[in-house]
């Protein structure tokens, strides 16, 4: 999914007298009809209030369909826990070294990476009951890839490090190879180390395998906070705030470079590779690179929704860029379109418009979904979760 920079202003929600299920009924479908797309209004019970945190400050946040894994942050470390969304569900709290951490979940569900961007040690937390499992070496690189865990640790007296591919739940070392390594990026076939120069070395992910024992790349960050390397499908590309480049998998050749303005992040858009940041949205061939279209509109597109600079959400025919359809004032969250007008808004099926409740104000950038749930901010940090009645 694509990174959205619109974000809605947030205000209180003021008190509001219910004017009656006949009258709301009214209003809300006269509402619909200003903001566009929407019929039949909501039933009284499709969006239900399920957990919230408190009014504590949250820095990252984990929506499972069991949990919400939240985490706060400590003068040494975070507090990472889990708050229940249904009869059963974890509850727990952990106390980390990781500094400012992120939250992966496992494939299988069952494990948590609590994994620091920089400095600390990295956690894989049981996510039923908080207990860690096990950590890797303080200030490791690590990458999370399905059911398994890729870990890279400098040797000490030695120009280079070791990579080990780990079980995400115990830490086993499945295989270990000797490399340079300052990034990591792959999926669940292979994995690609990028070490300080640029080399790169593509391994198999389920063995170890050397599929390419090290190609010289200019892959340098340019530090100016737009570069960033992903793999997708048989293809890694890697982009600065100037270009988007491809290289083919696993031997690495370059396919093409093509200018782009400012990416923040790339995702395949249809049959084609998107680029979308600050400069707008540049859509590309993935096989040659030749710029299909651009649009300066966009700040985001999550599968054929694009979210203009002024919030606005738009259906896209993504082969062409064109707009097929106006949304209304709001955007995409999982399979849900929420529009927002004054100090609410209303949860909608993405695929046919039906109204199912209201909300208060939400940004739909900061929210996450999972099952029958979704999960957004509410006012500053604090996060509130509902059940949806699709």
């Amino acid at each position: 999914m694509l990174i959205d920079l619109d974000v809605v202003p947030r205000s209180r929600p003021r008190v509001r007298r219910d004017p009656g299920p006949p009258l709301k009924a009214v209003m809300v479908a006269a509402l619909l009809l200003i903001m566009g797309g929407a019929t039949s209004p909501a039933p009284a019970d499709g969006v239900i209030k399920v957990a919230e945190t408190d009014g504590l400050d949250v820095s990252e946040r984990l929506l499972t369909p069991s949990a919400l894994y939240t985490v706060r942050l400590r003068a040494e470390g975070a507090d990472v826990e889990a708050i229940p969304l249904a009869a059963g569900g974890p509850r727990w709290s952990a106390t980390v070294a990781a500094v400012e951490p992120t939250l992966e979940l496992s494939a299988d569900g069952s494990t948590i990476a609590v994994v620091p961007p920089e400095e600390g040690e990295a956690a894989f937390v049981d996510a039923r009951t908080g207990r860690v499992r096990w950590r890797p070496p303080e200030n490791a690189i690590v990458r999370v890839l399905g059911d398994r865990v890729a870990v890279w640790t400098w040797i000490d007296g030695q120009e280079t490090g070791r990579l080990r591919m780990a079980d995400v739940a115990t830490g086993r070392t499945l295989w270990q190879r000797l490399t340079g390594a300052t990034a990591l990026v792959g999926d669940k076939r292979l994995v690609v180390a990028i070490d300080e120069f640029g080399t790169s070395s593509v391994f198999a992910s389920a063995d170890g395998r050397v599929l390419n024992p090290g190609r010289s790349l200019d892959l340098a960050d340019f530090g100016d906070g737009y570069g960033g390397r992903l793999v997708l499908g048989n293809t890694l590309y890697w982009w600065t705030s100037t270009f988007l480049a491809a290289h083919r998998l696993p031997d690495l050749k370059p396919l093409w470079r093509t200018p782009v303005a400012l990416p923040i992040w790339i995702a395949g858009c249809g049959a084609l590779i998107c680029a979308t940041g600050n400069g707008g949205v540049t859509a590309a061939d993935p096989a040659t690179g030749k710029v299909r279209w651009t649009s300066r509109a966009w700040r985001s597109i999550t599968s054929d929704i694009g979210v203009t600079g002024d919030g606005r959400a738009q259906r896209l025919d993504l082969a062409t860029g064109r707009v097929v359809e106006d949304l209304g004032r709001g955007g995409p969250a999982g399979d849900l379109l929420l529009r927002f007008d004054g100090d609410r808004s209303w949860a909608a099926r993405l695929g046919d418009g039906h109204v199912i409740g209201e909300l208060p104000l939400v940004s739909p950038a900061s929210c996450a979904t999972a099952g029958q749930y979704l999960a957004c901010p509410t006012g500053g940090n604090m996060l509130t979760v509902w059940r949806i009645r699709r």
